[in-house]
């Protein structure tokens, strides 16, 4: 009897089917299910429309200086553009006087 030699090598044995892959399929249709769930219910956007009143308004200078005139009084209406304070600083002064 003659043997017939091959250079092919040996095959493997037939591998099972992964038990994952199902699993990962499954995950994968559900997070698209779950997000397909949330786009459809989710919130709207809600547009208010009105006036805002505001009961205090904090008010400060860009420079420093010593109160000299006082425009406004405490709870009075005030147009915008207004002189509400008029300041003096002598060394701005100075600086003006100077240039």
């Amino acid at each position: 009897m003659t043997s017939i030699s091959s250079d092919l090598p040996p095959s493997k044995p037939a591998r099972p089917r992964s038990r994952v892959l199902p699993y990962v399929v499954l995950l994968i249709l559900a997070a698209l299910v779950a997000g397909l769930v949330w786009y459809a219910t989710r919130p709207v956007a809600m547009l208010v429309q009105g006036e805002a009143e505001a009961p205090r308004v904090d008010v400060s200078a860009r420079v420093p200086g010593r109160v000299v005139e006082l425009g406004a009084d405490v709870g009075d209406r005030v147009e915008q553009g207004a002189l509400l304070v008029r300041l003096e600083n002598a060394q701005l002064t100075t600086n003006l006087g100077a240039a």
